[in-house]
């Protein structure tokens, strides 16, 4: 499934990719290593988590100046957008996405998003408006794909958590 991405055709095809999962399954570790391969295959790569690069959009709007604060995120071969979803954002954040979602999809300019947020749809409920949050997702894949990531998580995994919901009675609990 990653095959494709970890070629040059990322970038001069312009492959969005969307890796969704829980927490732990390792979605930041792959986005990370495909930009890393674009660097390998002699491109450039941003990344920047879901909340800074809203935060530094929505003041930049604020101060008339977010154009040039665009420019940054615009620039990239490849732009890791990660943790959408996983903190709470201001009212504008579909609005300043949108734009850095929009710039790249006209310039065919790769995005690689991780998120826990799904379905899709609930983007809308995290960046406060339905309809940009749509059209973003619309756009990242229309030339991308979506990689729901499962199993579990590796951060936990020496804890067999997963082996709890069998009813394994060795789990530590601590209540």
């Amino acid at each position: 499934l990653l095959g494709s991405y970890l070629s040059p055709e990322l970038v001069s095809e312009g492959r969005n990719l969307i890796l969704l999962g829980k927490s732990g399954r390792g979605k930041t570790h792959l986005a990370v290593a495909i930009a890393y391969r674009a660097i390998q295959n002699g491109y450039n790569a941003c990344f920047v988590s879901a909340a800074v690069l809203i935060e530094q959009l929505s003041l930049a709007s604020g101060e008339g100046r977010l154009r040039d604060a665009l420019a940054g995120y615009l620039q990239p071969h490849v732009l890791v957008i990660d943790e959408v979803g996983y903190l709470s954002y201001g009212p504008d954040a579909a609005n300043v996405l949108f734009h850095v979602v929009n710039e790249r999809h006209l310039r065919r300019r790769p995005i690689l998003f991780t998120t826990n947020k799904s379905p899709l749809t609930s983007w809308g409920d995290v960046l406060h408006d339905h309809d940009l949050a749509e059209a973003i997702v619309d756009r990242v894949l229309e030339k991308g794909r979506l990689i729901v990531v499962d199993g579990p998580s590796y951060r936990t995994r020496h804890l067999e958590l997963d082996k709890e919901s069998e009813g394994n009675k060795d789990v530590a609990r601590v209540s």
